[in-house]
């Protein structure tokens, strides 16, 4: 409104300030979402001091931890979740996440629905395996949806996610034997 005149100087300072002032929640947050039974992380590319680092977000359905690291692989992944990973992580297949058993790996559904969609496009038989599998993906989308709106109980999301699952079990099934 003033037009102030902020130095960077200023602004890293403020910065440092205010990163000393949340430690102890950033702290409170890793912690939380490191113990979470499910978990869902991303990452991107990110500028540090004009260096290229890596901003990984972890985060459950009431926490989030964000973490700024300047490796992106396995050491990325250990910054943001930790040495020991604890219970299922939600992502994408970024190859620092293959080392973890498949008991605790869970592909997102959006990068499902990319998957089934190139399947469509391809043609051939893998149309109907994409078509099948997409209509699958739109039913799980609209429970969520259900779900997050407050429609329906989180009792009633499970019970529901059964017949999409194994709808898309059964078309993979069919279609690979």
């Amino acid at each position: 409104m003033f037009q102030p005149s902020v130095s960077l100087g200023t602004i890293v300072a403020l910065e440092r300030q205010t990163c000393a002032a949340l430690a102890g929640a950033h702290d409170q947050a890793r912690d939380a979402v490191r113990a979470a039974p499910v978990k869902s992380t991303d990452e991107t590319g990110w500028k540090r001091d004009g260096s290229r680092c890596w901003l990984g977000i972890a985060a459950t359905a009431s926490v989030a931890f964000f973490v700024v690291h300047v490796q992106r692989g396995k050491p990325g992944r250990k910054a943001l979740l930790g040495e020991v990973v604890c219970g299922v992580v939600i992502s994408d297949r970024w190859s620092a996440y293959h080392g973890l058993p498949l008991d605790q790996r869970q592909i997102g559904w959006a990068h499902r629905k990319r998957d089934f969609q190139k399947c469509v496009e391809r043609g051939g038989v893998g149309r109907m395996v994409g078509q099948s599998s997409l209509a699958v993906v739109e039913d799980v989308f609209t429970l969520r949806r259900d779900f997050r709106q407050r429609r329906i109980k989180r009792v009633s999301l499970q019970e529901q996610l059964e017949t999409p699952a194994e709808e898309l079990r059964e078309s993979l099934v069919r279609r690979s034997g």
